[in-house]
């Protein structure tokens, strides 16, 4: 049987998960684009050949000689490089497709820190629906002692039936409560697996336990931490950067844009001469390229290009209100699941302290069999409950880490 602790299984799922599979396509994405746009800003060299043969060309008879119009094969070699030296739009498109690239990698930031949040909630849920496993099967064996000693007790006449009836019927609810768990938590694991990528037939035993602390941070210092990390709100910065170069480029379409260029072509001789000899010619020069009317086609497309560099920058105000607000959520959330968690560790310590009591007076005749059922059930009950309290402060934790943008593969 194969032991996974959550370090391996945080690791696997970095190697499998889909949305990271996607997040590293769109890094790959934007980076291809971006050498597109550098692409633009480069010389552009183009090299052509030709090669022809034609049959049947006429022949002219000229005092004497005869010759051919057009000679029955012809070569033809181009070489033409151009190079922009000013475009406003060139330059603009290749900073709007840097910062779309820095947006991409902050995207597959948070789509990392997403799966090993997703991963360690999991693993902890799955720890969770162990020990509730645990306090379900000691609540049965507690009862089956209780059941025993029952029935040897009404054996000498020290209790009636309807003593042993009561601890028959407690049990006989325990079991299915017991099976219930179980099934739990194989629900638990195999979603365990499959987001890890394991087969989900493998038979795994998950090495851990919840952990018994979660420190949280200030709420000025959470905010602030989450403001200056969080990948979501960093790449809305970069896309409104990306709006604005995009806005840029479109402006610089109306500007004029200069290039220079050189070319560069040899051939056979196709006139009258020898068609084997070669002529070759050449020319440099300047273009200057501006458009003077459109029919207002770019002045649209340049309006439209700021509106939506505006509704980014809304974007983006709305994506740090949400940071902030999910932030507060997750630091207040914390704060409750630790007081959750000191509340029911003392109801542990009662719980268990008034069973040993009950067990106690029950030895003695001093207390009814209903009160040692009482006692038994609030003690599995406590004990369920105080490791739901571990669960949900150690996924409040997790919350409010990924809410500061600080979610990475040490997770406890």
């Amino acid at each position: 049987m194969e032991r996974l602790t959550l370090a391996r299984a945080v690791t696997l799922a970095l190697e499998r998960n889909t949305e990271l599979s996607l997040a590293r396509g769109e890094q790959g994405r934007a980076a291809a684009q971006e050498r597109e746009a550098l692409g633009l800003a480069l010389p552009d060299l183009t090299l052509t050949g030709r090669y022809q043969r034609e049959g049947k060309n006429p022949e002219l008879e000229f005092f004497g000689q005869r010759f051919r119009l057009k000679p029955d094969e012809s070569y033809a070699v181009n070489a033409e490089l151009n190079q922009y030296l000013y475009s406003g739009a060139v330059s603009a498109g290749w900073r709007a497709a840097q910062r779309a690239t820095a947006a991409a990698g902050l995207g597959l930031e948070a789509a990392r820190q997403d799966a090993i949040a997703q991963v360690a909630q999991r693993f902890y849920l799955a720890l969770y629906a162990r020990e509730v496993i645990r306090a379900h099967e000691e609540a049965v064996a507690q009862l089956e002692e209780h059941l025993k000693d029952s029935r040897e007790r009404e054996a000498v006449g020290l209790n009636t039936s309807y003593d042993t009836l009561r601890f028959e019927s407690r049990l006989a609810e325990a079991r299915p409560e017991l099976l219930a768990a179980r099934n739990d938590y194989a629900r638990v694991s195999l979603a365990l697996l499959d987001l890890a990528g394991l087969d989900p037939l493998a038979q795994v035993e998950f090495d851990g336990a919840l952990p018994l602390d979660s420190r949280g941070a200030p709420l000025d210092e959470a905010v602030a931490a989450a403001l200056a990390r969080r990948p979501e709100l960093a790449a809305a910065g970069e896309r409104v950067e990306v709006a604005d170069r995009i806005a840029d480029a479109t402006a610089s379409e109306q500007l004029p844009s200069v290039q220079a260029f050189a070319r560069y072509s040899a051939s056979n001789n196709p006139g009258l001469g020898d068609v084997n000899q070669w002529l070759d010619d050449w020319n440099v020069g300047l273009k200057l390229e501006m458009n003077l009317f459109d029919g207002r086609e770019r002045s649209s497309r340049l309006e439209r290009r700021r509106v939506e560099a505006r509704m980014e920058r809304d974007r983006r105000e709305a994506a740090r209100r949400r940071v902030v607000i999910e932030t507060r959520e997750a630091h207040d959330e914390l704060a409750r699941a630790a007081q959750f968690v000191r509340s029911q560790e003392k109801s542990v310590e009662y719980a268990q302290e008034t069973y040993r009591i009950a067990l106690a007076a029950r030895e003695e005749g001093m207390v009814t069999q209903l009160e040692l059922l009482d006692a038994q059930l609030a003690l599995t009950r406590a004990r369920i409950n105080y490791h739901r309290s571990l669960y949900e402060r150690a996924v409040a934790g997790l919350k409010l880490r990924r809410a500061m943008g600080v979610m990475d593969e040490n997770v406890e």
